[in-house]
């Protein structure tokens, strides 16, 4: 626990640190030395080769923080009261948090017991408005159903479960309904990203096929 909090830690000094300012210039050079030592710290854990069972639980949370912000970003791309700017950099940020357009959301239709296929792709091209046939994944209820384990060199898959609330039904009568449940595979792998002025080749998560 205390690895993945120095790792947390480290992400959000590192997003202080980058934000512009309008210090003097003495004070810019401080943040720079500063986040000199966070890209420092941060490669110490995103870049290393082999991860660490603490560094394996650290992204597991992330995981599960990865699905809560789905459900999230897609509230906020079918809000047709919020402007549109907003909308579609809530899709770019679902786009990333998928490992591609492929995956499928397959999830159960509460009234016939059947299921619903919603590719992420479709979701990213739907309109404002229309998104609510996907339904709801209460965030309080997402759990690590199986740990990451490494299938190659490079790459970690696991999978995480949730509650699902169907579209149609309300929050209200959550604790008087049983709902489906679902899974969601996740994938850890490395890939390019930027670090200020540094491109680093990081492990990253992210999310998979949903049924």
């Amino acid at each position: 626990m205390r690895k993945t909090l120095q790792i947390f830690v480290l992400v959000l000094l590192y997003l202080v640190f980058t934000a512009k300012s309008c210090d003097n210039q003495g004070n810019d050079i401080d943040n720079n030395a500063r986040i000199s030592l966070i890209q420092d710290s941060l490669a110490s854990t995103f870049v290393s080769a082999v991860l660490s069972d603490n560094s394996l639980r650290a992204f597991e949370n992330m995981a599960k923080i990865k699905l809560s912000d789905f459900n999230d970003y897609l509230a906020i791309a079918n809000d047709t009261s919020i402007a549109g700017p907003f909308r579609e950099k809530a899709r770019e940020m679902i786009r990333g948090i998928f490992i591609s357009e492929n995956p499928v959301l397959q999830l159960s239709d509460f009234s016939n017991s059947g299921e619903r296929n919603f590719p992420v792709k479709q979701l990213l091209e739907e309109k404002a408005g229309s998104l609510a046939a996907f339904g709801k994944i209460m965030p309080d209820s997402i759990w690590l159903k199986q740990s990451l384990q490494q299938t190659c060199d490079s790459v970690y898959t696991g999978k995480l479960g949730f509650i699902y609330l169907p579209a149609g039904k309300q929050d209200a009568n959550v604790q008087d309904q049983a709902f489906p449940g679902g899974t969601v595979g996740f994938i850890l792998a490395k890939r390019y990203k930027q670090f200020g002025t540094k491109t680093l080749l990081v492990w990253d998560v992210f999310l998979g096929n949903m049924k």
